[in-house]
């Protein structure tokens, strides 16, 4: 599917709840017919020829052996360039970023007279194209349609999109979550699923994957019960921390407890307890015997059944990627791996530092677990102290920012954070203040 020419990596987003529920204009679950626009902003630009095309005529020094709707790709100094060849009028249509060519302040004469070897992705035959005139494309392929809607449900919203500005869509797709359900995030869970792939991915194994991904986190039906570590209410704010079996730390969770009039709000932060009885003031049980209890009268050793925000991230750098097995984390697992990377941007030195770093941690890591990745004794505790050492000295971070990456090393985020950031997004790290 050439629906995003232009962008050498794509990134398919897909939000989906686990309950239908309707809101009164019509749309569903986290807002996301608001989502379309929110998403749109993110590629607000300054530039107007990020989202524009233009016609490129060739003068008659061109040479090549054109054929009709043809991509040929090339590059102007550094910049790549791709564009859609038109046998019918004899012109090329621009299919990439145009804000790589032209500032803000230059105007499509710019491009007149310069010259650009082009090719095929399947050929080695060049050609020449000399720019004899630039003039913008008034019809339905003259703006450049970043967001591309796939499918708008109550169950699920699909989309296409630039994969550079992926996890920004996907960091307002959970903020608008969190306002909206925050009193409820225990029994109305968003699932996210993202795909990010080359463009000349076929798209059928993009939707396989998609299928694949959609099927895994569509089965955890069941609720999970996270025990309550601790429970603080503070003027309107309820904080809850806790400990589930299939996460290997502590979950935070905050929970408004205030209605926006001030009143006390005894209608929505209520969570399922495993007791059978009811015990608080607040306590009321169900019909069908399910006893709820408010956020604020939780206690320490409460069972509380939830149901998981779950996200899975996949980069398809070969279409058998897709039969890959699938990893699962907790959506607030998202948000600390971003915040885990600005954390890198800022204080590892380059981009080679850290990849070396990395790279030695890996290979020692193999030498402590089994063939099935599992840590022999001690060999968890060693593998850190190393990773503490390895950062103090290759990296030279020190203090509270060594020991939140050696944490997020030992619970796995640094590999995602890394992985998607460096390998997938293709981020650079140019060092700054440690």
């Amino acid at each position: 599917m050439n629906s995003v020419k232009g962008s050498t990596q794509c990134g398919g987003v897909w939000l989906k709840n686990m309950m239908k529920i309707m809101t009164p204009d019509g749309l569903s679950y986290s807002g996301r017919g608001k989502l379309n626009p929110r998403f749109r902003s993110v590629f607000a630009d300054q530039n107007r020829w990020r989202v524009r095309r233009l016609v490129l005529k060739p003068d008659n020094s061109s040479f090549g052996l054109w054929e009709d709707r043809h991509i040929y790709n090339g590059r102007y100094g550094d910049t790549p360039v791709s564009l859609l060849y038109q046998a019918k009028t004899n012109d090329f249509l621009t299919v990439c970023n145009l804000a790589r060519l032209l500032k803000p302040e230059q105007d499509k004469e710019f491009l007149h007279g310069i010259k650009i070897q082009l090719k095929t992705d399947d050929s080695n035959d060049t050609g020449q194209l000399v720019v004899a005139s630039a003039k913008e494309n008034t019809g339905s392929m003259g703006v450049y349609f970043p967001v591309i809607p796939l499918e708008l449900s109550p169950m699920r919203f699909r989309v296409l999109l630039p994969l550079d500005s992926s996890s920004n869509c996907l960091d307002l797709a959970v903020k608008k979550w969190k306002e909206q359900f925050s009193r409820v995030w225990d029994r109305l869970p968003l699932r996210v699923g993202v795909v990010a792939f080359p463009r000349m991915m076929p798209f059928q194994a993009v939707i396989e994957a998609t299928r694949g991904i959609e099927e895994d986190l569509d089965s955890y039906r069941e609720p999970e019960i996270w025990r309550v570590m601790g429970c603080k209410t503070q003027e309107s704010v309820t904080a809850l921390s806790f400990k589930s079996a299939n996460h290997p730390y502590a979950l935070l969770k905050t929970i408004p407890t205030k209605l926006r009039d001030g009143r006390e709000d005894v209608f929505y932060p209520y969570l399922a307890v495993e007791e059978k009885q009811v015990r608080y003031s607040l306590d009321f049980q169900h019909p069908d015997g399910q006893v709820y209890r408010h956020a604020k009268e939780l206690r320490t050793g409460d069972g509380v059944f939830i149901y998981p925000t779950l996200i899975s991230t996949l980069y398809m750098d070969s279409t058998a990627r897709r039969f890959a097995p699938l990893n699962q984390r907790q959506l607030t697992d998202w948000l600390q791996m971003r915040d885990l990377w600005t954390m890198i941007e800022w204080n590892a030195p380059s981009q080679s530092a850290i990849h070396g770093a990395w790279s030695e941690l890996i290979s020692r890591r193999e030498d402590w677990q089994d063939l099935n990745g599992n840590w022999m004794d001690g060999g968890k505790e060693t593998w850190l102290d190393l990773t503490r050492a390895v950062f103090y000295d290759r990296l030279g971070v020190r203090g509270a920012c060594l020991e939140a990456l050696v944490e997020a090393a030992g619970t796995g985020l640094l590999d995602w954070s890394l992985e998607w950031h460096m390998n997938v997004l293709k981020k650079q790290v140019s060092g700054g203040d440690i």
